[in-house]
């Protein structure tokens, strides 16, 4: 194999910027089977987990992403259900959650800037299971300065929803506990994930639909403040408008809730434009409402239905300015089944389909990798990811600007290398995806401007044809740096990209 460490310079005559691109050696052992996930950057090094036929361990790589040790994890059991990372200067914490018996535990351990143990593990709790529940049970979110971890979990039981957190502090320390039970309507009732803030509270939404198969015609905001053991309820005002599901990013420089909602025309089914509510969390109300069409009429429609609307756009991201405004992010998504009916279509049931009287839900992690497999089921589901259409919004939620990302990507029974990552430079935010799946060596790099240009760089791209980049699970470790998997001849490997 020719020699792995290359230095690759794309050079555009009008800008003179360039992008340099280090490679590790993929390792043999490590293929596409492996599970990984890119910790971060200590110093010089780079730390990613990887678990590998039920062997878990931390790579360490130098700054030229020269292999320097694999510090096995010997005290986690050979198989997990589910493991997260929160990272901090100088140590990271693993939450890891496995099941014995009929119990799934969920732990949590401190490690150091070189991958190795540095206490024990704390056990944070426990749920016993019948053999009908999902084991998968435990959702981890964490506040914006890291000081406030929530660990939560959600159960039906004959029409009722019981929600049970923990929130510790970054020492792993128990600050409090909150159960609540709600009814539930498992056709037409939908919840978001919970996010916390920096003091300790948390959010999250419902929505409800009139009928099943429509889209939700109703939204209410669930708030837990700090201390206080209860949850308040707050109905937003949707002006008899229909909407996707909800997206919530928490504002805490400016003390905001933001809620973002594509909201629909009146024939329930073209994407009209964006409904935004931001809730003020110190003074504790609602703060302002606003509903924004989105301009794509001049926009390439890559729709499955050849509508000249985006009909599937999903949000993806909100990326929060100093001044109070925001911007959202969103993708045209969905997905089909080749030989039987599509099972997850976004506008599916949030929750698994069961027969259990009893089971636990979970928080889908849309950036896990998932492990190639040669076993697929009866069914093949093939997925689509196509343009990105990107709002600017002031903090009085008026829309600046919108623009979009022309893509268009698909792929059969795995969707590691679709989709796109972004690198916030703060002048600039590049925005990088594989647009040919014939050629996985190339990264188009797409580049949005603070008055939404949006500029098209050289792609980033390899001599060789058998490197296979997967964007969507980089990860950015500095200002100017991302760190990208890639396959290599079904080898797992990783890139460090320097603009």
């Amino acid at each position: 194999m020719k020699q792995m460490l290359l230095v690759l310079f794309t050079v555009n005559c009008l800008n003179a910027a360039a992008q340099k691109v280090t490679y590790s050696e993929p390792d043999k052992k490590e293929n596409a089977s492996t599970a990984f996930e890119i910790i971060g950057k200590y110093g010089n090094n780079c730390l990613v987990y990887k678990n590998a036929s039920h062997n878990h361990y931390i790579s360490v790589y130098d700054k030229e992403m020269k292999l320097i040790n694999n510090e096995i994890l010997d005290f986690m059991p050979d198989r997990i259900i589910n493991i997260d990372f929160i990272s901090y200067p100088g140590f990271f914490l693993a939450l890891y959650q496995f099941q014995k018996s009929n119990i799934v535990y969920c732990y949590a351990v401190k490690l150091g800037d070189t991958g190795k143990k540095i206490s024990k593990p704390v056990l944070l709790d426990t749920t016993a299971i019948n053999s009908f529940a999902t084991n998968k049970i435990y959702t981890t979110a964490f506040s914006e300065d890291k000081k406030k971890i929530l660990i939560y979990k959600r159960n039906i039981r004959n029409d009722q929803f019981l929600l049970a957190s923990k929130i510790f502090d970054n020492d792993l320390n128990e600050l409090e506990q909150f159960r609540q039970v709600f009814l539930f309507n498992k056709r037409k009732d939908n919840f978001t994930d919970l996010f916390i803030d920096n003091s300790g509270g948390f959010v999250f939404a419902k929505t409800t639909k009139k009928r099943t198969g429509e889209n939700a015609s109703t939204m209410e905001l669930m708030v837990h403040k700090s201390k206080i053991d209860s949850l308040y309820h707050f109905e937003l005002d949707l002006k008899e408008k229909s909407i996707s599901t909800p997206m919530i990013k928490i504002d805490n420089l400016n003390g905001n809730y933001i809620i973002n909602a594509l909201f629909y025309a009146d024939n329930n089914k073209n994407i009209e434009g964006l409904h935004t509510t931001l809730f003020d969390f110190k003074a504790f109300g609602i703060k302002n409402t606003a509903f924004n069409s989105l301009s794509l009429s001049n926009l390439n429609s890559t729709a499955k239905n050849n509508s000249s609307n985006y009909d599937n756009l999903s949000p993806r991201n909100i990326i929060v300015k100093k001044s109070g405004g925001f911007l959202m992010v969103a993708e045209d998504y969905f997905t089909e089944s080749l030989y039987s009916d599509n099972q997850w279509n976004r506008n599916d049931s949030y929750f698994p389909n069961t027969s259990a009287s009893e089971y636990y839900l979970y928080n889908p992690y849309y950036n896990s990798y998932r492990p190639l497999s040669s076993n697929y089921g009866q069914s093949t589901i093939r997925y689509y990811y196509n343009d990105l259409v990107i709002a600017s919004l002031d903090s009085s939620l008026n829309m600046e600007w919108n623009n979009a990302i022309v893509k268009k990507q698909y792929d059969t029974e795995n969707d590691n290398f679709l989709s796109y990552s972004y690198l916030n430079s703060g002048k600039e935010i590049h925005f990088l995806f594989i647009e040919n799946n014939n050629q996985r060596a190339l990264i188009s790099n797409n580049s949005l401007f603070t008055n939404g240009e949006i500029k098209r760089y050289p792609a980033v791209k390899n001599e060789e044809k058998n490197y296979e980049f997967m964007p969507r699970l980089g990860k950015q470790t500095g200002i100017n740096q991302i760190i990208l998997p890639f396959l290599y001849f079904n080898k797992i490997g990783f890139a460090k990209l320097d603009f």
